[in-house]
């Protein structure tokens, strides 16, 4: 028989405890929160209002490491810690993202 995934109380504030990942994914969804709450989520209803992302927040993207994170260095990416980055990675970085709500 497969093991069922072992829920927690939904009232803990975790509806699920992860069963994948390792030690860099924390790391990755710790840095890729910070880079939400602080590069994201306080200009979004702005950038959303005009319609585009400003060019300078590319440069930000860069800065944190998180432009062409899943791309190796020899291929002009940032990938975080400078180590190849899996499938983990990049459900984080959506993960997180998308915690904007945002189409822009």
């Amino acid at each position: 028989p497969i093991p069922c995934v072992p829920w927690q109380s939904q009232t803990s504030g975790q509806y699920q405890r992860r069963v994948h990942g390792n030690e860099t994914h924390k790391r990755w969804r710790a840095h890729m929160k910070k880079f939400t709450d602080e590069e994201v989520l306080p200009s979004i209803d702005k950038w959303e209002k005009d319609g585009t992302v400003p060019r300078e927040f590319y440069n930000t993207c860069v800065k944190w490491g998180v432009y062409a994170s899943l791309y190796p260095v020899e291929w002009g990416g940032t990938p975080f810690e400078g180590k190849p980055m899996d499938n983990f990675h990049k459900i984080i970085f959506y993960e997180q993202i998308c915690r904007a709500a945002t189409l822009a």
